[in-house]
């Protein structure tokens, strides 16, 4: 008897969390705006802006990398990731690199957004290429 208890169990356990996986809702892919806005006054700086549907759960981000890079990923080597507070009334979030120097205008960034679900990436379609100094 204790045997069938114990099976019923773990049958039970296996049921709920194999339920709660297929529950967790995949993110919409966030729409990456094809341009970036560049300031070059003394804080010279390179704005990236997205938009996304809001998730529950859902942690909206931008991956950043130096050159040209056409499969950017968190998983890219040497690439920097942040993370926005969330999203503006307008379903809107960005990034902002600051403090570029003058030397480094000329620099690509590659940035692509992201929306994070628990462990689950979800990445804009595009991949934007730009430059302080363009």
């Amino acid at each position: 008897m204790k045997k069938i208890f114990y099976i019923f169990i773990a049958l039970l356990a296996i049921f709920v969390v194999a339920n709660k996986a297929l529950n967790v809702k995949a993110a919409s892919a966030p729409e990456l705006i094809d341009g970036a806005q560049i300031r070059t006054d003394n804080n010279a700086g390179i704005k990236f802006v997205a938009s996304a549907t809001p998730t529950d759960g859902a942690v909206y981000g931008f991956v950043v990398g130096r050159g040209t890079i056409t499969d950017l990923t968190v998983e890219t080597p040497d690439v920097v990731t942040g993370e926005a507070t969330g999203l503006s009334d307008e379903n809107k979030y960005w990034v902002t690199i600051t403090k570029i120097p003058e030397y480094g205008y000329a620099q690509d960034l590659s940035v692509r957004a992201y929306v994070r679900v628990g462990d689950q990436y979800t990445y804009s379609e595009n991949i934007v290429t730009r430059s302080v100094g363009q």
